[in-house]
């Protein structure tokens, strides 16, 4: 009678072939997110939601123009060119942003093997997906 190799199992006489299953997996290892960039963006988020439902101008008609409180408030509000306000860094914030996940996102898919036409094709993916819900949206 043949001898079973080490990947081989005798069973009633004949000898079988263990296939063993695949170890590699292509899952990405556990995500690690950046808890500074996520705040970051909640708290752009939270600070266009304040906007949109307009805290900004109800602060602005409540304060008087030589209070601190309408300084503070005319901030976050869109006015003609007389200088730099905060709201005018929320559009480079989420550049910042996006360009920052970015970063990470393109690391992971590399770590995980995909190829650059792949990770371009989701990248489009994506992109189209967000144009499509903001004009739906809007």
């Amino acid at each position: 009678m043949e001898k079973a190799s080490s990947d081989s199992r005798v069973l009633s006489g004949h000898i079988q072939k263990v296939i063993e299953p695949s170890l590699k997996t292509t899952t990405a290892p556990a995500t690690k997110r950046l808890a500074s960039l996520d705040f970051y963006r909640g708290l752009v988020m939270v600070l266009l939601m304040v906007e949109s439902a307009g805290l900004y101008n109800h602060l602005v008609s409540k304060f008087s123009p030589t209070s601190f409180g309408y300084l503070i408030a005319i901030q976050f509000t869109h006015a003609p060119w007389h200088g730099l306000h905060f709201w005018d860094l929320i559009q480079p914030a989420f550049m910042f942003i996006a360009g920052t996940a970015m970063a990470f996102s393109l690391s992971k898919q590399n770590a995980m093997g995909r190829p650059w036409n792949v990770q371009s094709l989701h990248a489009l993916k994506r992109s189209g997906w967000l144009f499509f819900w903001g004009v739906f949206i809007y």
